[in-house]
C-alpha cells in the first residue's frame, strides 16, 4: 500500500484536481448540449503546441508552446461564441463537431512531419500523468482554482445561459460575451488538462460524471456531489488497477468512470433516486474495490526488464531451463525472452539478436540484457533504442536499467522525446561517464 501511495499519490492529487474542476464544467456543458467542445479544444491546443514544435522550433514544454496553444483555443472561444448568435441554421455541437475533426487532421498532419511525430500522438492521446511531479500538480490546481474563483464569481451569468440561452438574452445579458468567458477558461483548463493527462482522459472526466450526476438529481449541489465523489472513486480503482495490472494509468481511469457510468445507471434501474445514497453505493464500490485489488492473488506484470523477476511472474528460471533453450544457438532461432537471454554472454551475440528482434518490447528486453553482459557498448545500445521514442512503458524499463547498472542518476525524462534539450544533455553525461565520448 505504501508502494502504491509512493508511486501514485501525486497522480491521484492531480486527477482529483483536474476532476473537481472538469466535473463543474462537464454540468455547464450537458445543460448548454455542447458535448464535444473538451475534446475540440483539445484538438485545437494541440495544434498550437505542436505548430509550436513544428514552425519554431520550441518544445513542448516551453513558455513560448503553451501560450501558443492558449492563443489557439482563446480564438476558438471567440469563434464559438460569435457562431452560436451568428449562424442560427446549423447546431453549435454541428460546428464544434467539424471544428474538431478540421484541427485533428491538421495536428496528425503537423505530427507526422515532426520529428518523433509518433510520440507527440501518445502524448496528445494518453497524456503522462503518471510521472505527474509536485511541480505539475501544484501550477495545475493553481490554475484550476482561479478558473473555479471566476466560475464561483460570475456563476448567475453562466448558469442562466446554461439553463436557457434565449431566456437569458431576453433578460439582458450580453450571451456573446459571456460565452466568449465561458469558452475561454474551459480553453484554459482543457490546455492546461491535456498536457498532464491526455485527450481521452480529460474527456472522460469531463462528460461522464457530469453525465452520472445527471441520472439521480437536477439541482448543481446535488450534481456536483456525485460527479466529485464519481471521480475520486474511479481515480482511486483506476490507479490501483493500474498499479496492480501494470496497465496505462489514464485508459485505466477512463475505464472505471465509464464503469461508474453503469453502476449508477443500474442503480437508478432500481429505483434508487437520492443522491446521497448514490454516494453510498459509490464508496461501497471503490471499498469492495480495494479489498478485490488488494487481495493476495499473484500480481500480473507486463515489465519487459528484469529476468530476476521471471519465477515471480510464473516464468521459468534460467536454471529451471533444460538443454535445449540454453544454449545461444536456440535464442537466436526463438522468440527474445528474459530466461533465453539470461544464456547470452557475449556482445557479438547480442548484437545479432537486438538486430532480430521484430518490436520495442523485445528490443527493450534485449537492451537491459546487453547492459548486464557489458556496459560500454550495452549504453550505445541503450541511447540508440531510446533515439527512436519507443512507448512509454518500454523507455521507462531501459532508463532504470541504466541507472542500476551505473549506479548513477541518470537525468533522462521518459515524458519527453529523445531530441528534447534536456535528454540530450542526459545522453551527452551518460557517453562521458562511459566513456564513449
Amino acid at each position: 500500500m505504501m508502494d502504491l501511495v509512493h508511486v501514485h499519490g501525486l497522480p491521484f492529487l492531480a486527477c482529483l484536481a483536474m476532476g473537481a474542476i472538469l466535473s463543474y464544467i462537464g454540468v455547464h456543458v450537458l445543460k448548454r448540449e455542447i458535448i464535444f467542445i473538451d475534446i475540440a479544444l483539445a484538438q485545437i491546443a494541440a495544434v498550437g503546441a505542436v505548430t509550436a514544435h513544428v514552425v519554431f522550433q520550441s518544445h513542448g514544454d516551453s513558455v513560448f508552446a503553451h501560450l501558443l496553444a492558449l492563443a489557439a483555443t482563446t480564438a476558438a472561444a471567440a469563434f464559438f461564441a460569435l457562431v452560436r448568435r451568428a449562424v442560427v441554421q446549423i447546431p453549435l455541437e454541428a460546428v464544434i463537431g467539424v471544428t474538431y475533426a478540421v484541427s485533428a487532421a491538421a495536428a496528425l498532419f503537423l505530427v507526422g512531419v515532426a520529428p518523433g511525430g509518433h510520440v507527440h500522438v501518445q502524448g496528445m492521446l494518453s497524456g503522462s500523468v503518471l510521472w505527474a511531479t509536485w511541480s505539475d500538480v501544484v501550477w495545475s490546481a493553481a490554475i484550476f482554482a482561479a478558473v473555479g474563483v471566476c466560475f464561483l464569481a460570475f456563476r448567475k451569468p453562466f448558469r442562466a445561459i446554461s439553463e436557457d440561452y434565449e431566456t437569458a438574452t431576453a433578460a439582458g445579458y450580453n450571451t456573446r460575451a459571456w460565452d466568449f468567458f465561458f469558452y475561454a477558461l474551459v480553453g484554459v483548463v482543457v490546455t492546461v488538462a491535456v498536457r498532464i493527462a491526455g485527450v481521452v482522459l480529460v474527456f472522460a472526466f469531463l462528460i461522464i460524471p457530469a453525465t452520472l450526476s445527471a441520472v439521480f438529481a437536477t439541482g448543481w449541489t446535488g450534481r456536483l456531489l456525485i460527479a466529485w465523489a464519481a471521480g475520486a472513486v474511479s481515480t482511486f480503482l483506476g490507479l490501483s488497477f493500474a498499479d496492480r495490472y501494470d496497465f496505462s494509468v489514464g485508459p485505466a481511469i477512463a475505464l472505471f468512470l465509464g464503469e461508474a457510468l453503469v453502476v449508477v445507471g443500474l442503480l437508478r434501474l432500481a429505483r434508487v433516486k437520492k443522491p446521497v445514497t448514490a454516494v453510498a453505493w459509490l464508496l461501497s464500490a471503490a471499498i469492495f474495490g480495494a479489498w478485490f485489488i488488494a487481495s493476495p492473488t499473484a500480481r500480473t506484470s507486463r515489465a519487459p526488464c528484469g529476468p530476476d523477476e521471471a519465477p515471480e511472474r510464473g516464468v521459468v528460471a534460467p536454471s529451471q531451463t533444460d538443454d535445449t533453450v540454453s544454449s545461444e544457438d536456440e535464442v537466436a532461432r526463438d522468440e527474445v525472452s528474459p530466461e533465453r537471454l539470461a544464456a547470452v554472454a557475449s556482445v557479438e551475440r547480442m548484437e545479432e539478436i537486438y538486430a532480430k528482434a521484430v518490436d520495442d518490447e523485445e528490443k527493450s528486453m534485449v537492451v537491459c540484457r546487453w547492459l548486464e553482459v557489458d556496459l560500454r557498448s550495452g549504453v550505445g545500445a541503450a541511447i540508440e533504442f531510446l533515439s527512436g521514442d519507443p512507448p512509454l512503458l518500454f523507455r521507462l524499463a531501459v532508463v532504470d536499467k541504466l541507472k542500476e547498472v551505473t549506479g548513477r542518476e541518470v537525468q533522462y525524462d521518459i515524458t519527453k522525446p529523445f531530441t528534447s534539450p534536456s535528454n540530450q544533455e542526459a545522453v551527452a553525461d551518460l557517453k562521458r561517464a562511459v566513456g564513449l565520448e
